[in-house]
């Protein structure tokens, strides 16, 4: 397979490949613009990415969501999908730590969870999300990146588990992935981003058996940029 550094400067269906973002192996991450409008290109670089990207692309396909990222474009690239993405230049959520106040981090949790839950209608689980996978869109919108592990409920997963930092307990216990397994992964997002750190899983697990009993932790301190309704 040719490689991804060889890729940048050339123009492929009429997008020029500006700048190499990412790489690990199996896929790469592209800047590129055709016409003014810039966008990301994700191209397969290993034959064990065409499965998983095809199925990328279908997922994508079907969702239309404010914060689930728009798929452009598709196309075959030396016989491996390449999918032409929108872009969102002011980078993921680990870039913005402590920018946000607690009632926006709490309309972020909102509308993240409407994206999850629109998802899991569609029969999608999203399997790896993290805040490297929530870009801040120009107009202050959150939007979920990266299906290359997703997968329509029922189907091969084709892969292995997401990051398992962001992973519940019974995943990295192979349960299958469902919609409480990406509502766990984005809860552990939203406490980063509300304590600028990532939680420990204990006091995370402890957090959410209350929440579930409906009781409180009266010897867990609170941050002081919660917001009441939080705080309650």
């Amino acid at each position: 397979m040719q490689k991804a550094s060889q890729l940048i400067s050339k123009t492929i269906h009429g997008y020029e490949l500006e700048a190499l973002l990412y790489e690990n192996g199996v896929t790469a991450l592209f800047v590129a613009y055709k016409e003014d409008t810039w966008v990301v290109i994700k191209v397969g670089i290993a034959k064990e990415a065409g499965v998983l990207m095809h199925r990328e692309a279908k997922i994508l396909a079907s969702l239309k969501h404010l914060n689930i990222v728009v798929l452009i474009d598709q196309f075959e690239l030396n016989g491996m999908p390449a999918l032409v993405l929108e872009r969102h230049a002011r980078g993921s959520l680990l870039s913005h730590l402590g920018a946000f106040s607690g009632a926006q981090i709490e309309q972020h949790f909102l509308s993240l969870i409407d994206a999850i839950s629109y998802m899991h209608k569609k029969n999608i689980t999203h399997r790896d999300i993290k805040p490297e996978n929530i870009l801040l869109a120009s107009d202050g919108r959150l939007v979920l990146i990266d299906f290359g592990l997703a997968y329509f409920r029922g189907e091969p997963t084709y892969s292995s588990l997401g990051t398992p930092h962001y992973s519940a307990p019974e995943i990295l216990h192979g349960a299958p992935p469902n919609v409480w397994s990406d509502l766990y992964a984005l809860t552990l997002v939203m406490y980063q981003l509300f304590c600028e750190s990532r939680p420990p899983h204990l006091l995370v697990a402890e957090c959410l058996h209350d929440m579930l009993k409906g009781s409180k932790r009266a010897d867990i301190e609170v941050p002081p940029h919660f917001s009441p309704r939080t705080r309650s």
